[in-house]
């Protein structure tokens, strides 16, 4: 093996799929000390992102040891490490904790990629969150692991501008990409030992944890369009599978969601949540300051139904309320 360091990958989708050939890429620039990967690990408890590809498609072309695994810190995950002797890992949406053990494995440790703009957002869907809570730019780092989840000290970080129209799965893509070509720069000096390390100032972080989703998923008609775009565009991830939540919300007590949203006119006369109009192809709900358009319609099942089939279905009439028959706005019984 030619003068290098020996590194493990541990990640899943599109993000691990993109580390791989960057590796690659940067191996081919001749640099003076070039990135070995002795082995691969696909992360099976994290969703996929977009990318469906195998593990076979995705490994390197020199082969390296492969496993996938739901439990990186088992006995048989660390064993298969031990055995590839890695210099330093990198964790490329691994959506599982790197313990104590195997952080002591690689002796210039282990490197994430997190798709947030460290410290201002740690944890999980960053990407739905900063859509949610308005942010106008996001951004991705790359930090060693720490014993505090995404607290380690940060290597780089890029930014990049949240577009009006923004969704979670177009945000997240972005991401991968930007960090992609975040992790080109800095792979000289996280290979040699000469990257930054800037510690983290947590003052002022948001931490979001796996259950913890917008408005706990549920559509609130109350708000104004611009809270209820942000809210629903937050938590799309077509075409892919949602790994969130849908929009929810009841009616005559059966939940239903929506994954798309279209202003049709501002102001409006009517209370929010009535139905304005119920036809073939539309459903138009008022809100506090607009009417809107539901489309992209899921049943109580989240089996995806037109509207029309869903007005028949539901007996959708129009001038009765949405969200508020056996269920408030929240979808919590009244009491």
């Amino acid at each position: 093996m030619a003068s290098g360091k020996r590194v493990v990958v541990i990640g899943s989708g599109r993000t691990l799929a993109k580390t791989l050939q960057c590796i690659k890429t940067f191996n081919r620039s001749a640099p003076r000390i070039a990135a070995h990967i002795v082995g691969v690990i696909v992360d099976m408890v994290g969703p996929d992102e977009g990318s469906s590809r195998t593990l076979g498609e995705i490994a390197d072309t020199d082969r390296p040891p492969q496993m996938a695994s739901a439990d990186i810190n088992s006995p048989t995950s660390l064993e298969f490490i031990r055995l590839a002797r890695p210099d330093i890992i990198l964790s490329a949406n691994n959506h599982q904790i790197i313990g104590a053990k195997l952080r002591a494995i690689p002796p210039m440790g282990a490197i994430n990629f997190h798709n947030g703009p460290l410290p201002r957002y740690g944890g999980l869907n960053a990407c739905t969150w900063a859509i949610y809570n308005g942010e106008s730019e996001h951004g991705v780092a790359w930090h060693f692991v720490h014993e505090t989840i995404d607290g380690g000290d940060v290597i780089a970080r890029r930014y990049l501008p949240i577009a009006p129209d923004e969704k979670a799965i177009t945000l997240i893509q972005k991401c991968i990409d930007l960090g992609i070509e975040v992790l080109m720069d800095i792979l000289p000096g996280v290979l040699d030992g000469t990257c930054p390390r800037t510690p983290q100032v947590t003052s002022g972080r948001l931490y979001h944890f796996k259950r913890q989703i917008p408005n706990r998923g549920m559509l609130d008609f109350t708000w104004d369009h611009s809270a209820l775009d942000r809210f629903v565009r937050s938590l799309t991830f077509h075409p892919f599978r949602n790994p969130l939540a849908y929009p929810t919300s009841y009616y005559r007590g059966r939940a239903f969601s929506a994954e798309k949203l279209s202003l049709v006119k501002t102001g409006s006369r009517d209370a929010p949540g009535t139905l304005v109009l119920a036809e073939k192809d539309a459903l138009h709900i008022a809100v506090m300051d607009a009417v809107v358009s539901l489309g992209r319609l899921r049943d109580e099942h989240t089996r995806s139904i037109s509207v029309g089939a869903f007005i028949e279905e539901y007996n959708v009439r129009p001038n009765t309320r949405v969200g508020q028959d056996l269920h408030d706005s929240r979808g919590h019984e009244k009491a």
